[in-house]
């Protein structure tokens, strides 16, 4: 292996580190801060509402107004999580760029753009779930 090789490497596990870590942050959060007390709270209101006979949201079987703290915790989560998908794709442009302008000959360079393109148009191919 490459010393610039191994540098690349040295240089690149810091920031993979610290997208794991806000991942991880961020899917604690999401169950333990936002959505947690939401769902305690819906469950409270079903109870006193069943207690006091008082009408549900017969097709969502909840009380008016939780839906949205959901839907907003839900925003939340969605908008912190393409944060994250950004700079994660900034870190694999900038590997990629170093790997293709200092690591690899330009032929090595051609063939991994050309397999990488083979793997996304595979994977495109793939069948959906139903």
């Amino acid at each position: 292996m490459s010393v610039r090789r191994r540098a690349l490497l040295r240089e690149d596990k810091a920031p993979e580190n610290a997208l794991s870590d806000q991942l991880a942050t961020l899917q604690e959060d999401i169950a333990n801060r936002m959505l947690l007390p939401i769902v305690r709270q819906r469950g409270e209101l079903a109870t006193e509402a069943a207690a006091a006979a008082a009408p549900l949201d017969a097709a969502r079987g909840t009380c008016a107004g939780v839906d949205a703290e959901v839907d907003a915790a839900l925003d939340s989560y969605k908008a912190a999580l393409s944060r994250l998908l950004v700079e994660a794709d900034e870190l694999r442009m900038a590997t990629t760029w170093a790997l293709t302008t200092e690591i690899l000959t330009p032929r090595q360079t051609v063939e991994m753009l050309a397999a990488g393109k083979h793997l996304y148009l595979s994977v495109r191919d793939w069948p959906v779930p139903p």
